[in-house]
This record gives C-alpha cells, structure tokens and sequence, in this order.
C-alpha cells in the first residue's frame, strides 16, 4: 500500500478531521498492542481509508490515550471488531512488501526483518482464518503480480493479480459484517486500479533513469501521460459513483480523500508527467507518502 489515499485537512471540519484522526490513531494503537511499535511505521493510509469505508454506522464511543510517538499528547481513538481486521490486512500487505524485497535482492535488513516478523505472520494467519479470510489465496494472487515484475507485462496484466487479491479481500470483509459482497468487491477491484496507476505514473521516470520495474515503461512518455489522465479519470469516477451510492455515513471523509486529495494527486502526477518530473519537488516525494503522522 503506497500512502495517497490520505484527507486533505484543510478540506475538512474540525469535526470530521477529528473523527479521521480517531480512525487513525486507533488503527494505530491496535497495530501496537497486537503487534509492536514498530509495525506501527509500516501502517498506511490505504487500510485506515478501508476501515472507514466498512464501518456503515456512526461510532458513538469516545476515548482519548496517550500518543506513544509523543507522549505529551491525548489522541482520540476508535476501537471496534472492524478496525481489528483492517488491522490484520495493513500487515498482510507489509509482510508481502518484505517479500517482494526480500525477492528484489535489496539488502539483508529485509531478510532480517522478515525473520523477526515470523510470529507476527503467525498471528495474522491465524487470526485471518477465523473469520474465513485465507492468507494463501491473498499471497497467492501477490506472488503472480511479482512473478509478473519478470515478464514485459501491459498494466492492465501486471496489475490484474493485484486487483483480484484486493477483490478477494473487500468481498471477504464484506461477508463478515452482512454488507453487499458484489459492490464492496468491485470497489476493491477499482479503488486497487487507482492505486496502481498513481503510483506507477508518479515513478515513471524515476524508474526509467534507474532501469526499475514499471508496468508504463513500455509506453512512450506521450503515450503515458495519455494512459494515466483517461485511467485514473475513470477509476476515479467509478470509485467515488460508488461511495456515494453507499449513503455512506462518513462520505465527507471518503469523499474529501477520494474526490479531492486524489483529484490533487492526479493532477500533480499529470504535471509531472509533462514537465519530466521536474514538478517532483513540491513536498510530495516517496518518502513523504510514506510518512504516518497526520
């Protein structure tokens, strides 16, 4: 998961930025007492943006803890079945991106890593298949994608695999709390698609100069820009038709990460794609998706 799909603050009320920070920062505590704090640096924005999305009810509790990554500070938290297999998710794509490391030759740190890892893949596993949810099916889709990293593969078939396993996942999630398998699957399916495109547009020239594995490498830089405006238009489109058909209860969150922080990124990308990466240098960098803190 790659961190786009974070709110635009200055978007939001006070009130609904509150409630995205009690989304946040209990996705947060639950990674650490379930895991460790060091899980908590792997957490993304993709699977705090999926717990919002299935929870369909307000959340009336209301607590406040300590920030363990600053302790002079109360954070508000929610705490609910959903989040904890959200959770579990967010840890299954960080172990898979270990792998797909491991398997890229870069660096012993990551087999390190991976071995300590070990009883936290356990648990994820274990706790998984409770509720149905196999954790082979979902590698297995992954490791087709990376195999697919081999082959000169269009982006519709390097992503295809990827798309299927967020499908699996959202259908099976949906399953567990009595929501309509076939919309939350297909908004899995579009809402991987997005992903995707963002960011193998956004490292597209990065990726060409270092000679690294993109599935837009094999078009011209015309061609891309092209491919990315339509794609990314479309899925977008189709993702937010989707919300909003949901009457979601949290759709001015939903909406303001989808309709206007990725409508953002995508413009920002489409600059970048015609300026050759030069626009790059807007504090929007690799390193800064990555960053947790909001």
């Amino acid at each position: 998961m790659l961190g786009y799909f974070r709110p635009l603050k200055e978007e939001l009320k006070m009130k609904d930025y509150y409630e995205y920070r009690s989304f946040y920062c209990g996705h947060c505590h639950l990674i650490k007492n379930e895991f460790s704090r060091f899980s908590t640096l792997m957490m993304s924005y993709e699977a705090v943006f999926t717990a919002i999305l299935f929870t369909t009810s307000k959340i009336t509790q209301s607590n406040k803890i300590r920030c363990t990554a600053i302790p002079l500070v109360k954070v508000p938290v929610y705490n609910t079945d959903l989040m904890k297999v959200t959770i579990l998710i967010n840890q299954v794509f960080m172990y898979a991106k270990l792998s797909d490391k491991i398997a890229d030759d870069e660096g012993a740190k990551y087999k390190i890593v991976d071995v300590l890892a070990y009883f936290g893949k356990a648990k994820t596993k274990k706790q998984l298949a409770t509720i149905g949810i196999d954790v082979n099916t979902i590698y297995g889709f992954l490791e087709k994608g990376q195999k697919a990293e081999l082959g000169k593969k269009t982006f519709n078939e390097f992503t295809e695999p990827y798309r299927m396993a967020m499908e699996y996942i959202y259908s099976e999630i949906a399953g567990c709390f009595d929501l309509d398998q076939t919309v939350y699957a297909a908004i899995g399916s579009d809402f991987l698609i997005l992903m995707n495109l963002l960011d193998a547009a956004d490292d597209y020239f990065e990726d060409q100069q270092n000679t690294s594995f993109n599935p837009l490498c094999q078009l011209s830089e015309k061609e891309v820009h092209t491919f990315f405006r339509s794609s990314s238009l479309k899925y977008l489109d189709k993702v937010v038709n989707s919300i909003l058909d949901l009457n979601h209860p949290y759709e001015v969150l939903l909406l303001n990460i989808i309709g206007k922080n990725i409508n953002d990124e995508i413009k920002r990308i489409i600059l970048k794609l015609k300026t050759r990466g030069a626009s790059s240098a807007n504090g929007k960098s690799k390193l800064l998706r990555y960053l947790r803190s909001v």
